[in-house]
């Protein structure tokens, strides 16, 4: 009887015990609950539309928007899909903001570190954006956030370590740069070793994508207009420029580049169209082409070399060339003597 009783009495403290536990529980768990979902709620809209605005107008190399995302914990490759996709920088801020959206607590905080990143910059982050849109972005960005600008006290160390900060964007998206280019010198060889003609023309499109992407050119991949196959695009300096991308044994032909010219005077007036050629057109072809029409700059393979080697950047090329076309009415301006000077 004792024993009964006393295992009587045993189940009913656990009993009890379960009882204080399941309702300790239920008590704790809609206020940790609550505390989770406060810290995963979405930036506010102000915020995010001036922290979308800040990607536009502080960068103007979509490189150096990619290292701040990676400062701030967004992996980079993460950024880099959106740049491959040719998403111009509000594009892929609002983008990225939607991505950290979904992963709750942790994307929020990220969210912050990328404000708090921005804010860390007094003004432009490279030299061609415009010095009075980002500081008025990043002031806006400020103001929506709720951060307190520095007093007079604090300006000299603030603009100090915002000249750190934007040189390291600029070092981080340099190296970056450095091996992309060096990891496509490598993919350029292994193309020229492909002897099926098609499968090194297949190959050869990609490159160009990626090449120009690592300069920071937006480049469209090819696609059709109706019946016409264009190989490429991508705007430069103010204009647009079809591309038409050839990797066989002979040099273009009159008809290969008349037809290509064609095609480029067939769209908007002043769009100029870029041939790139692993053999060059002889001078002769050139000449009787430069007669009819002067929308057509070559680049050939030597010069692709010379930008895989890094003694020339592709839009510093691509600036000599149409300057060449410009004021001398050369088609192909060989990169070589633009080196040599």
């Amino acid at each position: 009887m004792r024993t009964r009783t006393r295992a009587s009495l045993g189940s009913f403290r656990r009993l009890r015990q379960d009882a204080w536990t399941y309702a300790a529980l239920c008590l704790v768990r809609p206020y940790h609950s609550g505390i989770a979902t406060a810290r995963a709620q979405p930036l506010p809209f102000p915020v995010r539309q001036a922290l979308i605005q800040a990607c536009g107008k502080v960068f103007y190399y979509k490189s150096g928007l990619l290292e701040l995302f990676a400062s701030a914990g967004v992996p980079p490759a993460s950024v880099q899909r959106y740049i491959d996709e040719g998403h111009v920088k509000f594009q892929i801020g609002r983008h990225l903001l939607d991505d950290l959206d979904q992963r709750g607590a942790h994307g929020r905080r990220v969210q912050e570190q990328i404000i708090d990143a921005l804010l860390g910059l007094d003004g432009p982050a490279d030299d061609l954006a415009d010095p009075k849109e980002a500081k008025e972005a990043l002031e806006r960005l400020r103001r929506a956030a709720g951060k307190r600008a520095p007093d007079a006290r604090q300006a000299q160390e603030v603009a100090a370590a915002a000249r750190r900060n934007r040189s390291d964007l600029q070092r981080r998206a340099a190296e970056r740069q450095a091996k992309k280019i060096q990891a496509l010198r490598a993919r350029f060889a292994e193309i020229a070793a492909i002897r099926d003609r098609q499968a090194r023309g297949y190959a050869f499109e990609p490159f160009l994508r990626d090449l120009f992407h690592a300069y920071d050119l937006d480049y469209r991949s090819s696609y059709k207009v109706g019946l016409e196959q264009i190989d490429g695009a991508f705007r430069h300096s103010g204009r647009d420029f079809l591309v038409e991308a050839r990797w066989r044994e002979l040099a273009p032909s009159p008809t290969d580049l008349f037809s290509f010219a064609m095609k480029v005077e067939g769209k908007l007036q002043g769009t100029l169209g870029l041939m790139i050629t692993m053999v060059s057109p002889r001078p002769d072809v050139l000449e009787h082409i430069a007669e009819r029409t002067r929308s057509v700059l070559v680049m050939d393979g030597r010069d692709v070399a010379l930008v895989l080697e890094g003694q020339v950047s592709l839009p510093e090329a691509l600036d000599y060339k149409r300057q060449q076309a410009a004021q001398e009415g050369i088609l192909f301006a060989s990169l070589m003597p633009a080196q040599a000077a």
